[in-house]
């Protein structure tokens, strides 16, 4: 199914890789906009529903209670966190967006997938039981992953696509480009920090795609590792640290990283 506009949307500038005449995205199956600057996401069992003001709303504006231990309710609980918890910065980030959202400014959807991804024009796809581990066998939790998509969209939405597009477009073995260096010095590792004051023992990176994806038991906002043994992998991380710039590039262009 495909969706289209009568006339140019509204937010056309803030998302140059989509037509102005698209409506929600050109994925009118997801996703719905019912006065083209709210956006609803389908996160469950087909339910469309809409973040706001720390809960969760459906098409008639009725809170919507999210089942225990659902897509919903963990990303409810992951927004919450990085709202709360996530300092200055966290806060910077969901109020923006979800103000932005009732005010025309923008759009922000998130739906369920394996890893973490930002594609673009608010799309961001992500998995509530997956975080990072670094090479100190640190653990990023699955909400610090959330937040660091929210960056991205955020970027795009504020300084506009051409310049994101631009970082993207200037490529580095350690950060993989200059966007996700930015996003993750800018957004990730403040974030990180107020988690850990908050008392939840969070943990950052200096680089990007290097790291594993790992399962995480007790929450989205949990960094503990649901298999032990997947410490193993810290190893890996911190073996490709130390290979040249040039065998970096070509692991990457041979489409080893995850998307993170």
């Amino acid at each position: 199914a495909a969706g289209r506009w009568w006339g140019v949307d509204a937010m056309a500038e803030a998302y140059y890789s989509i037509s102005p005449f698209a409506y929600v995205a050109n994925n009118p199956v997801i996703f719905i906009d019912p006065n083209g600057e709210e956006i609803w996401i389908t996160i469950d069992a087909g339910t469309r529903v809409q973040y706001r003001n720390g809960g969760l709303y459906d098409q008639d504006e009725n809170e919507y209670v999210a089942e225990e231990g659902s897509f919903a309710a963990k990303t409810l609980s992951a927004l919450n966190h990085i709202a709360k918890n996530g300092g200055v910065a966290g806060k910077q980030l969901i109020t923006y967006l979800t103000q932005n959202e009732e005010e025309g400014g923008g759009n922000t959807w998130i739906s369920e997938t394996s890893g973490h991804a930002a594609e673009g024009g608010g799309v961001i796809y992500w998995n509530p039981e997956e975080g990072l581990i670094n090479e100190r066998e640190e653990v990023l939790s699955p909400a610090l992953g959330l937040a660091h998509e929210l960056g991205h969209t955020y970027n795009e939405l504020v300084e506009g696509s051409e310049v994101v597009q631009g970082r993207l477009a200037k490529s580095d073995p350690i950060w993989s480009n200059a966007e996700e260096k930015y996003n993750i010095e800018t957004w990730e590792q403040p974030i990180s920090t107020s988690f850990e004051k908050a008392g939840y023992g969070s943990h950052s990176r200096e680089h990007h795609g290097l790291s594993d994806f790992v399962k995480v038991s007790g929450g989205p906002n949990s960094n503990q590792l649901k298999n032990p043994q997947d410490n193993i992998r810290a190893r890996k991380v911190a073996e490709r640290l130390t290979w040249p710039s040039q065998q970096l590039i070509k692991w990457r262009k041979d489409g080893k990283p995850g998307r993170d």
